[in-house]
């Protein structure tokens, strides 16, 4: 019995490709493969260069993709241009002719097509965590930003609960109780062989956070407002900030959120939500009104901002100087930095960038558990 195709070569040739990248760690669903294959009909030259163009646009959804698509293309379509023309040419009669198709074989396409959507979820599934892991914020769909937010919940998790264990194990020696150590020896003769040790009750670290909600950060407040969230429930104190033309305290807010929705309290609270940036006025601000009981030599202050500042930058040096002499540790995740080419030119960054202990990029959800190393020893 001869076996019917219900797809051209060139249609068979870009399914097997959607599920090669699948298998790379590139998330390519149904409706990216069926879009790919609409726009071939409109190729006017049929090259592989073309297709190219036409897979990598509709194909890719982060930069890394965009990266690394060429060698994937040029590893899976191997073969003379003359093979590629005869696809192309018998992909494009065959679809003349499916203008015509029965319900029936519609029937059969769409069942093939949920076929491979299962597929799909089946291949791409760590895949598709690992990409999104690696995504920068401002490149996420709706539909990856809900799965990003789970994520990063279930990880920042396993963060808290490996700094929570590192730092009990880092508070077990204390000041030897010499009464209680001559009472557990008696027995023994007063050899000293069991010792006792009299602890001070260990205090979690202080941690002093500022977000930065100016227009520039749009993209990335609300993930970085989540990942404030998240740490504070490791840390004794959290005293957590937003800034852009005003500052504004949220710890309150923060304790009580427990939704997305919940997140809109805070937007209406916040003075200057997508605005512009005043940095050293904001820290200026926060010298004056909170770091008499936000800030000691036990507290770590973190600034999440891309550093694109309007404001007087003597002002922004003289009121980060005074956090940077009241604190332990400074420490500035600006999403910019996840770029390769990122260069700290803006005046704001480039005129603080001396004062700063830590200075990484905070673009991504890999980024933000980076963080974790330097919470260590907080």
């Amino acid at each position: 019995m001869t076996t019917v195709s219900l797809y051209s070569p060139l249609e068979s040739h870009l399914r097997n490709f959607a599920s090669y990248l699948r298998k790379e760690g590139l998330v390519v669903g149904i409706q990216e493969v069926l879009d790919v294959i609409t726009a071939t009909t409109l190729i006017v030259t049929p090259t592989q260069q073309n297709l190219k163009y036409v897979t990598r646009t509709l194909f890719c959804n982060s930069k890394e993709d965009y990266d690394r698509f060429d060698t994937l293309f040029d590893n899976f379509w191997k073969g003379d241009s003359r093979r590629f023309r005869s696809k192309m040419a018998v992909s494009s009669r065959l679809k003349k002719k499916q203008k015509t198709t029965s319900l029936i074989w519609m029937g059969a396409s769409q069942q093939a097509d949920q076929e491979s959507v299962k597929e799909s979820k089946e291949v791409s599934g760590a895949n598709a965590q690992e990409r999104l892991r690696r995504t920068d914020f401002s490149k996420l769909s709706e539909v990856d930003a809900e799965e990003l937010d789970k994520l990063a919940q279930k990880l920042y998790q396993e963060m808290n609960k490996r700094l929570t264990r590192r730092y009990k194990e880092t508070s077990k020696s204390g000041q030897l109780n010499l009464r209680r150590t001559i009472r557990k020896n008696i027995s023994s003769g007063g050899d000293m062989w069991n010792l006792a040790f009299k602890n001070k009750r260990p205090r979690k670290p202080r941690l002093v956070v500022l977000l930065d909600v100016s227009g520039s950060m749009d993209k990335y407040s609300f993930y970085l407002m989540r990942f404030i969230q998240a740490i504070q429930h490791h840390f004794d104190q959290v005293e957590s900030f937003l800034f852009s033309t005003h500052l504004t305290y949220i710890s309150d807010l923060l304790k009580r959120i427990r939704s997305s929705s919940d997140l809109k309290e805070l937007t209406e609270r916040a003075q200057g939500w997508s605005s512009g940036t005043t940095m050293g006025a904001c820290f200026q601000e926060f010298n004056q009104r909170y770091a008499k009981f936000a800030l000691s030599r036990q507290s770590t202050v973190i600034i999440l901002s891309d550093g694109l500042d309007t404001g007087d930058q003597v002002t922004l040096q003289k009121e980060l100087g005074y956090i940077k002499k009241r604190a332990s540790k400074l420490i500035w995740l600006n999403p910019l930095k996840g770029s390769k080419d990122y260069q700290p030119l803006a005046k704001g960054m480039r005129s603080v960038l001396p004062m700063i202990d830590v200075f990484r990029a905070g673009h991504n959800l890999d980024s933000l558990l980076e963080l974790e190393r330097h919470l260590e020893d907080v």
